[in-house]
C-alpha cells in the first residue's frame, strides 16, 4: 500500500504510551533485552506487532494480563512493576476504536498485536498533533 495512505486518527501522545509500554515489557521480560516490531496493513487497519523471546504468560493468566493491577506469576521476580502498564495499553488502544491481541508461550515468548482502525483519507498538511 501507498505509506501516504497508512493514516491513523488519534492523540499520538496517548499511542505513543502504549507503544513504548509494549517495548518496555517485551525489552524487560527478555534476556536478550530486544524487541521485534512489525506492521502490517489491510484495507481497514493496520497492526503492529511487539514479539519477545522472553518468560512468557502461563496460559492460565492470560486472559487477566490486560486486568488493571493484575501481574503475571512468573514476572513478579523477573521485574518490578505495579500491573497497570497493559490495562492503560488496552484502554488506550480501545478508546481509539482498535483492540489488542496476546500469544504467548512459558519460555518462548510473548506476542502483543496492536489493530487501530485507519483513517479513510489522507490528512491535511494543516492538521497538527492528532494524527500519525
Amino acid at each position: 500500500e501507498d505509506e501516504s495512505q497508512l493514516i491513523v486518527a488519534g492523540n499520538e501522545y496517548l499511542i505513543k504510551t502504549a507503544f513504548l509500554n509494549l517495548m518496555d515489557n517485551a525489552c524487560k521480560f527478555s534476556s536478550d533485552h530486544t524487541v521485534d516490531i512489525r506492521f502490517s496493513a489491510n484495507g481497514s487497519t493496520i497492526g503492529v506487532s511487539f514479539s519477545d523471546k522472553g518468560i512468557g504468560i502461563p496460559v492460565g493468566e492470560q486472559e487477566m494480563i490486560f486486568n488493571p493491577f493484575f501481574r503475571a506469576s512468573n514476572a513478579q521476580m523477573k521485574a518490578r512493576g505495579y500491573g497497570i502498564g497493559l490495562s492503560l495499553c488496552r484502554r488506550i488502544v480501545e478508546l481509539h476504536g482498535g483492540n489488542i491481541l496476546l500469544k504467548s508461550a512459558l519460555e518462548q515468548g510473548s506476542l502483543f498485536t496492536v489493530k487501530l482502525p485507519l483513517r479513510k483519507t489522507k490528512a491535511s498538511k494543516g492538521l497538527r498533533g492528532n494524527f500519525f
